[in-house]
C-alpha cells in the first residue's frame, strides 16, 4: 500500500493498522516512507488496512482512510490524505483582465486551492507548490454571475516567488457540450442539477465550470487541452431525508453524455447513531456494476475538552468483503497506537455520508488510481470521487445525516 499527500508525495501516516479475515486489528509499521505491506493467510481473502494521515495536528486526532476489500478484488492500494503536504509553496501574484470576455470576477485555481477575485481588472496573489509545469486556471464570470471564460496558464516553472500577468483575449471563451435529457431517472420529489469541473494535468485539482437546475441542455468545457488533462460531467438530484443520487462521467474529450440515476435509499432508511454507528449496506448490492460503499464519517471536538478533537474518517468497503453482510459498524481501534482519537467522546456532534458505489471500474482500479481533489487545504471524500481515469463512470446513491453522540 503506498500512502500520498495531495500532490503525490509519499508520506507517512501518524498511524496505521490492519485486519485479516474477522481476526483483531493489528499496529502496522511503514517498511519505507508511505510505504505499508502486511501478509494475507493462506486460505483467507478478506483485509482491512486503516491509515491516520499526517496533518500537522496533534496525534490524537483523526484524519483517516480505511479499505476492506478482498484479495481478489485488490492487492495494491493507493491512499490518498488529501489534507497532508509534503512539499513547498511560493507566491504566485500579477494583475488580471477580463475585458476581453466581459468579466467581472475572477475564479483562480492552483494545485493549493481556490481564490475569488472581483472586478474587471486588478491584482491577484495566490499560491503554487514549487516545481515545473505547474499551471493556474483561470475562470470568468459576468455581472450575473454567468460563466464566460476560462484561461489555462500552462508550464509554470516555480521555483520561488513568480509574477504572471493573467489577460483574456476573446478567443477564452468555453467550448460547450451536450448533456441528455436524464429526467426519466430523477427521482419523484428530487431537485436535479447539472454542470462540468475541469482536471488540470498537472495538479490533483478541479476547476468548477458551470451547474445549471436542469436535465439537460449544454456544459461548458475547457476548449484546448492537453494530455493529461480531464473533465468531469456530472448529474444529480437532491431529495428529502439526507438523500442524493449522482453519476460523474471521467472523459479527456467529453462531448454527448447521458447519465442514468441510481435509485435513491429508502425513506425508511436509518443509520444507528453511536460513537461508532452502524451502517444500512443493502442497497443497490445486486446491480451488476455495484463495487462497493463509502462511508465519511466526521466530529468535532468539545470546546475544552481534554481528549476532544474534530475527525474525519472516510471508510471503503468493497463488493467481495460485503458478501451477504447487511450492516457495518466502524471498528474500535482505539486501543492501538496513534488512533487514541478514533472515536468521539459523549455529547460531540457527529455527521455521516453513506454512499453506495455503481461504476465501469472495477475495485482494483477504485482503490489503485490517483483521485482528484480541491488542492491540499480542503480535498476531502475520497473515494467518493472518481479516479484520474479516462472513461470512468461513477455513480452513487447518497444518505446524510447527523446527530449527537450518545
Amino acid at each position: 500500500m503506498n500512502v500520498a499527500d495531495s500532490q503525490g508525495n509519499p508520506v507517512t501516516g501518524q498511524a496505521a493498522a490492519y485486519q485479516t479475515g474477522s481476526g483483531a486489528w493489528q499496529a502496522l509499521a511503514p517498511s519505507g516512507t508511505g510505504v505499508y505491506t502486511f501478509t494475507v493467510p493462506s486460505g483467507e481473502t478478506r483485509y482491512g488496512v486503516t491509515i491516520n494521515c499526517p496533518t500537522g495536528l496533534q496525534a490524537s486526532s483523526m484524519k483517516a482512510t480505511t479499505y476492506q476489500a478482498t484479495t481478489t478484488e485488490a492487492t495494491v492500494l493507493k491512499v490518498s490524505c488529501p489534507l497532508a503536504f509534503s512539499g513547498s509553496v511560493a507566491k504566485v501574484s500579477g494583475s488580471y483582465n477580463l475585458s476581453a470576455v466581459a468579466g467581472t470576477s475572477l475564479g483562480l485555481y492552483s494545485d493549493t486551492g481556490q481564490k475569488s477575485f472581483s472586478g474587471a481588472t486588478g491584482p491577484y496573489e495566490t499560491s503554487s507548490t514549487l516545481g515545473g509545469n505547474r499551471e493556474l486556471v483561470a475562470i470568468a464570470k459576468d455581472v450575473g454571475g454567468n460563466y464566460v471564460g476560462v484561461k489555462v496558464i500552462r508550464s509554470l516553472n516555480i521555483t520561488a516567488p513568480i509574477v504572471v500577468n493573467i489577460n483574456f483575449t476573446a478567443a477564452d471563451v468555453f467550448a460547450t457540450g451536450v448533456v441528455n435529457d436524464f429526467s426519466a431517472s430523477v427521482p419523484t420529489g428530487f431537485s436535479p442539477s447539472f454542470g462540468s469541473y475541469f482536471l488540470s494535468s498537472s495538479g490533483a485539482f478541479t476547476a468548477f465550470l458551470d451547474s445549471t437546475s436542469a436535465t439537460s441542455g449544454s456544459y461548458n468545457k475547457v476548449p484546448s487541452t492537453i494530455p493529461g488533462d480531464l473533465h468531469w460531467v456530472y448529474a444529480s438530484a437532491s431529495g428529502p431525508g439526507g438523500r442524493q443520487v449522482a453519476q460523474i462521467n471521467v472523459r479527456a474529450n467529453p462531448a454527448t453524455e447521458s447519465f442514468a440515476l441510481p435509485a435513491p435509499f429508502p425513506p425508511s432508511t436509518t443509520v444507528a447513531g453511536a460513537k461508532l454507528p452502524t451502517f444500512p449496506i443493502g442497497h443497490l448490492v445486486s446491480d451488476p456494476d455495484f463495487r462497493g460503499y463509502a462511508v465519511l464519517y466526521l466530529w468535532e471536538g468539545l470546546p475544552g475538552v481534554t481528549g476532544g478533537s474534530s475527525a474525519i474518517w472516510q471508510t471503503f468497503l468493497s463488493k467481495g468483503w460485503i458478501g451477504s453482510t447487511t450492516s457495518y459498524t466502524l471498528p474500535d481501534l482505539t486501543s492501538l497506537p496513534g488512533f487514541g482519537g478514533a472515536k468521539p467522546l459523549s455529547g460531540e456532534q457527529a455527521s455521516y455520508i453513506l454512499g453506495a458505489f455503481l461504476s465501469n471500474q472495477g475495485v482494483a482500479t477504485l482503490l489503485n488510481s490517483s483521485p482528484a481533489s480541491l488542492g491540499y487545504s480542503s480535498g476531502l471524500l475520497h473515494p467518493l470521487y472518481p479516479p484520474r481515469v479516462d472513461g470512468t463512470d461513477v455513480r452513487w446513491a447518497l444518505l446524510s445525516g447527523n446527530f449527537t453522540v450518545p
